[in-house]
């Protein structure tokens, strides 16, 4: 396979070199020889003499040295490849210096054989794998005791023969000596689809694996400086901390064949020198290097060291891999002016990323850019958080080392590695972990180990870490310890000393993690002396064997966490529990901060877990006072309920003194809906009409401000609004989220992708992107723009529903924020996102005009629903005392868009999921009329121009039975149809019995863990699937009786073309929560 000339970048100006030809006409020893001829001169290594002087190994000098490895190969193996058959495979096995290495690697080449570097730091048994999975017979050692007893241990039990040559003393003879070999030893003419060199992983997910490379895929991994932007020519690259056994030791050498890069190595002497931070420090020094490659370990030890800092100040490119840098080594060196690139590559890919871009923005070193000739694809795993898997894919220019999969007909590799893009760049992608590392929670979240696993391991003392939680509520880790200072735990004090080390990690750990990765102190576990971690030969950990190594005490950790608390039960002077104090320690330890007693927790950042996690503690405390009254009775919504510290402190004090805690309870419900319409309105003024029906259009097109526009409704209405030509500018205002520090344009970007919209479109001229908060009372948009906006469409409310009514507060507030904004503007109408879920008490033999809801009674019941009455309530009282112009549009349920991209937080999601571990979905005698979410942001658009009305109901015109989506899903998901009120009993049964404080946790099954993993996310809206008759039904499924008159004459007739959901449609969205990875059973 020949392969088009790359672009003449190399060598460009040298008198010493003369670039190879890199078509794939010519095999690598050929290449070698070549340089004999015309690049005699030039050096390939450079290095301190046995008396300090400096040391040039020439292309010449190195063409003579592998001839004669050859001759001495064949001559010790009695090999002689054959031409009918794919030649042997010699392993290497040895601890020595570079330069001898690479003789020994391309000598063997040269001979016509296949070699296999194996690192030493490899088990016996995985050693013994690597022999017989290469079918190497052949092994050249080095003469060391630790290469010795470990050939020994590997062979013992060897069911095939493994013969060992020792030769490396011979070669160092040969290059001491600079014997001169003027007899030739003509290389083996390679094809370009044999194996003409073995690699091996490291082996992080079991024993190592063998990938065979190609004389053209080496050759690719060769050229890849040629499509980059500095000339290595010339350039001397230190790669004294990189082992010729590892592939970015092979990866320099065959880039120095294509280039004429030089490499700083240690002499050639009979005992390797290790290399140390110091010691390559030293050689950087004493070779004059300009540049550097190493592994990040180095760099980390070396930006502590100002003296070290000021070397690397002084090269042109320090050039790093293997493993992820410390954000604060990294933080640290680029600061000082370091030049810092860091460049991924694979054995099975080879180096993919720009071999390097001429400059790099310094606070950006983590990120990379693609070597702009190869052909990438990603593939979602964690949409919401704009993190993909990277596949190479097959092109002229590129094959990858190994196959796996396919993309678009053509031959691909999915690496297994993920990245997230940059927020501001989307050239530029940034390295988040493995796959295999990615953590899914029965919650259906996602976790990535990494970031957190890094700042428990910024202390010296911590010297690995492994994160659990697959299919879990929440996660844990294990942290494993230096000897040293696991001898010290004996003495409290000391131990006393770290575990506050280490509840303050934990709180950096959680204050930069996602809500559902945070950590709690019982999930947090010390790796014992006697089971130390297993590791692969590049030192990094195995998790798998690790977890398994661990899984008893894992197992052991959740069961505590469900049955104990650390909270001591405080009483007052008269033994009385203070309740008080109890649930204000509670929630100081869940929330990880004091909050007052009548702030909402779920304003403060509570999610669902953490809510969880206080009704379990607060159980935990109370049970001995009266085990049979707190097992079966705390509702699960509890905290919900009651969303402030004084609320759960008058709950439970009547609860635990046997009050009746349902007395009147709608009535006040009903006059709490009152209350907050009265205290939102308050202070509106009443004036004369301003705005008349004429003012509704701008002859320049409007400017439009628009919240919310991350959520899936807002992003399309985003994408909807950008198209149109009656609209000139977009405002688009999002609150900065507290459990996501992403800059907005990031989070707008991941909005975009996870519903496949196209995110280049943000970056148009027409959108500005704010970040505010608008139920602020000063909300921070620049005052520039607010006398131009002309339409404000308030998309943004929390869809949540387990809150009480008073947790809506802040979007109250938020709204009316912008009733006062707009009605300070010359020229502005308002345009409310309501729901028609508002109607969940409606009478069915009523219709449901396209009016006024004025009975707080039809929406009483449910948090979410009386929250979007008292909203419009609230306009309504706006409207008519300002005379401003607003509408309000009452979406339905809302399905997948575009591709079927359907939100896997909203409940629909929620109860299919649970069909994986329960077997079973719920089948009711109703309607069902869900809009396809682009289709309603459409419709939303066109209503802008319809000024005859103020109230529209949005939901589909063709209704189907329930059946028409279920029993085609249920098919799908291999799962049996009951009715609903079954369905919610086994839900509920789960819930009561894995929260009520059980006292064993019975060994888990396959079965269990299924369900385990499926139940936590449909237990969290519970709620919202019961209702008074326990069915359930009426809050998921169409009243009949819903008028779209005035809605249906101002849509467009292709309105009414929309065909009805079928079977087709449930295949989208399946498709997309597995490809989402939400689906994995």
């Amino acid at each position: 396979m020949y392969l088009p000339p790359p672009p003449p970048s190399q060598g460009l100006d040298s008198k010493t070199f003369t670039p190879p030809p890199l078509d794939g006409s010519t095999c690598v020893p050929d290449l070698i020889e070549f340089h004999a001829r015309y690049s005699e001169h030039h050096p390939l290594f450079v290095y301190r003499g046995p008396v300090g002087q400096d040391v040039q190994f020439t292309w010449s000098n190195f063409a003579d040295a592998i001839r004669y490895c050859a001759r001495l190969v064949v001559k010790s193996t009695g090999l002689v490849p054959s031409s009918s058959d794919s030649p042997p495979t010699v392993a290497i096995l040895a601890n020595t210096d570079t330069v001898t290495y690479a003789i020994l690697l391309l000598g063997i080449l040269r001979a016509g054989l296949v070699p296999f570097p194996i690192s030493p730091r490899n088990s016996a048994s995985a050693v013994l794998h690597l022999l017989e999975t290469s079918d190497a017979h052949h092994v050249l050692l080095s003469e060391d005791h630790v290469v010795q007893k470990l050939t020994t241990t590997a062979t013992a039990n060897a069911k095939f023969p493994v013969f060992f040559y020792h030769v490396t003393k011979e070669i160092k003879s040969f290059i001491l000596n600079h014997d001169h070999d003027t007899k030739d030893s003509n290389s083996t003419e390679f094809l370009s689809s044999e194996s003409v060199i073995i690699m091996h992983s490291s082996g992080s997910t079991g024993f190592p694996k063998t990938t065979r490379l190609t004389q053209t895929i080496i050759l690719q991994y060769a050229r890849i400086a040629y499509y980059g932007d500095v000339d290595f020519c010339g350039q001397i690259v230190s790669i004294h901390a990189v082992p010729m056994f590892h592939m970015q030791g092979v990866a320099f050498l065959l880039r120095a064949v294509a280039t004429g890069l030089v490499l700083a190595v240690f002499p050639p002497q009979t005992q390797a020198v290790p290399p140390t931070p110091a010691r390559v420090l030293g050689g950087i020094k004493d070779d004059r290097c300009t540049m550097l490659t190493c592994v990040p370990s180095f760099l980390e030890t070396w930006s502590s060291d100002k003296d070290a800092i000021e070397v690397l100040i002084s090269l042109k490119a320090v050039i790093f891999s293997g493993a992820p840098l410390s954000q604060k080594a990294g933080d640290i060196l680029a600061a000082a002016g370091v030049n810092l690139h860091m460049y991924y590559a694979g054995t099975e890919v080879g180096c993919v990323s720009k071999f390097i871009p001429r400059t790099a923005p310094a606070q950006d070193w983590q990120y990379i850019s693609f070597s702009p000739h190869l052909e990438v694809h990603f593939i979602p795993q964690d949409s919401e958080n704009m993190i993909f898997e990277l596949v190479t894919v097959e092109s002229p220019a590129y094959t990858p080392g190994a196959i796996n999969t396919s993309v678009n007909g053509k031959n691909a590799f999915a690496t297994g590695d993920l990245f997230i893009r940059h927020a501001v760049d989307p050239s530029r992608w940034r390295v988040h972990g493995r796959v295999d590392d990615l953590i899914m929670l029965s919650t259906g979240e996602k976790t990535i180990p990494g970031p957190i696993e890094a700042v428990f391991m910024e202390k010296p003392r911590i010297t690995k870490t492994v994160m659990f939680g697959r299919g879990r509520p929440h996660n844990g880790i294990i942290l494993e310890l230096t000897a040293s200072n696991w001898s010290l735990l004996d003495d409290p004090r000391e131990k006393q000393k770290f575990e506050e080390v280490l509840w303050y990690l934990m709180k950096q750990a959680n204050a930069a993690a996602p809500s559902h990765s945070r950590l709690y102190k019982e999930m947090i576990l010390l790796a014992h002396p006697s089971k130390p971690f297993l590791l692969t030969s590049k030192g990094n950990v195995q998790r798998k064997a690790v977890l398994e190594l661990y899984a008893s005490e894992i197992e052991q950790a959740y069961r505590n966490f469900s049955l104990t608390t650390e909270i001591i039960l405080p009483r007052a002077g008269n033994s009385e529990i203070n309740y008080p104090l109890l649930i204000n320690k509670i929630l100081t330890e869940v929330l990880g901060e004091p909050v007052g007693e009548l702030v909402d927790i779920f304003q403060h950042g509570c999610d669902s877990i953490q809510a969880t996690r206080i009704r379990s503690m607060v159980i935990a405390a109370l049970l001995p006072s009266n085990p049979d009254l707190v097992k079966d009775s705390i509702p699960v919504d509890v905290v919900y309920q009651c969303p402030r510290s004084k609320d759960l402190v008058v709950f439970f004090q009547r609860f635990m003194n046997g009050k009746d805690l349902g007395t009147d309870q709608w009535t006040k419900r009903i006059a709490f809906m009152n209350a907050m319409v009265a205290r939102y309105t308050e202070g509106i003024p009443h004036r004369q009409a301003t705005k008349s029906e004429e003012d509704l259009s701008s002859p320049s097109g409007d400017i439009v401000l628009l919240t919310g526009t991350t959520g899936a409704l807002g992003s399309y209405l985003l994408a909807g609004l950008v198209n149109r030509s009656d609209i000139h500018h977009i405002y688009a205002v999002n609150r900065h989220h507290p459990r996501d520090s992403r800059p907005l344009l990031e989070r707008q970007i991941d909005g975009f992708t996870s519903r496949n919209l196209d995110p280049s479109i943000l970056r148009t001229a027409k959108i500005t992107l704010i970040e505010a908060d608008v139920s602020a009372v000063f909300w921070n948009v620049p005052n520039k723009f607010l006398h131009q906006i002309t339409v404000v469409i308030h998309a943004a409310w929390p869809v949540d529903f387990n809150r009480s009514l008073s947790s809506f507060s802040g979007a109250l507030e938020g709204l009316r924020n912008l009733i006062d904004f707009v009605a300070g503007l010359p020229k502005a109408r308002l345009l409310f996102i309501s729901s028609t879920g508002l109607f969940r008490n409606w009478p069915s033999a009523r219709l449901v005009v396209e009016g006024p809801a004025n009975d707080p009674a039809v929406a009483a019941g449910l948090g979410y629903t009386e929250s979007k009455w008292v909203a419009e309530r609230v306009l309504d009282i706006a409207a008519e005392r300002l005379r401003i112009p607003v509408s309000v549009v009452r979406v339905g349920q809302l399905s997948g868009g575009i591709k079927g991209a359907w939100n896997t937080a909203e409940w629909f999601p929620s109860m299919v999921q649970s069909a994986i571990g329960l077997g079973c979905l719920p089948i009711c005698d109703r309607l069902v009329s869900w809009l396809p979410v682009d289709v309603a942001a459409q419709g939303t658009v066109e209503l802008l121009r319809c000024g005859q009305s103020r109230y529209f109901h949005l939901e589909h015109p063709y209704p189907v039975r329930w059946t028409a989506i279920f029993e085609p899903l249920a098919s799908m998901l291999g799962a049996k149809l009951i009715p609903f009120e079954e369905w919610l009993s086994q839900v509920r049964d789960r819930a009561f019995s894995d929260t009520q404080g059980r006292t064993e946790s019975p060994k888990p099954t396959n079965e269990t863990k299924k369900v385990d993993a499926s139940y936590p996310r449909v237990l969290r809206i519970l709620p919202y699937f019961e209702s008074k008759d326990n069915s359930g039904a009426y809050c998921m499924a169409k009243k009949p009786g819903l008028s779209v008159e005035n809605t249906v004459g101002c849509l467009p007739s292709s309105y009414m073309d929309i065909a009805p959901l079928n079977e087709g449609d449930v295949k989208l969205w399946v498709e997309y929560w597995r490809s989402v990875g939400f689906l994995n059973g």
